[in-house]
């Protein structure tokens, strides 16, 4: 019951954290943008461009997921082979092998 509190809390801090991190950057820049003089028409694809790029997350990455250490060597690898598949059979001649295998 706490825990689950607790991580709701901690959840919600840091998206709060990010919006206003996001507020001020786009703020920053609105200023820039009116302190240089910028045409109106430049300085609204500019910050288009700007927040929806703030919008996105970066993608994690195993160092990012502590709890992947705990993991038994075998099944961290299995784990990287099922992630790696879809990237490695885009390749025809990688898929052509893994079908022959499979066979």
């Amino acid at each position: 019951g706490s825990t689950l509190v607790s991580s709701l809390s901690a959840t919600m801090v840091e998206a709060q954290m990010r919006g206003r991190d996001r507020a001020q950057k786009v703020n920053t820049l609105r200023r820039y943008l009116t302190e240089n003089a910028v045409d109106t028409k430049v300085a609204l694809q500019v910050q288009r461009q700007i927040i929806e790029r703030l919008s996105q997350r970066d993608r994690l990455t195993n160092d990012d997921v502590v709890a992947l250490g705990m993991l038994s060597p075998s099944l961290r690898q299995d784990l990287h082979a099922e992630i790696c598949k879809p990237h490695l059979l885009a390749h025809p001649l990688l898929r052509t092998w893994a079908s022959m295998d499979a066979a």
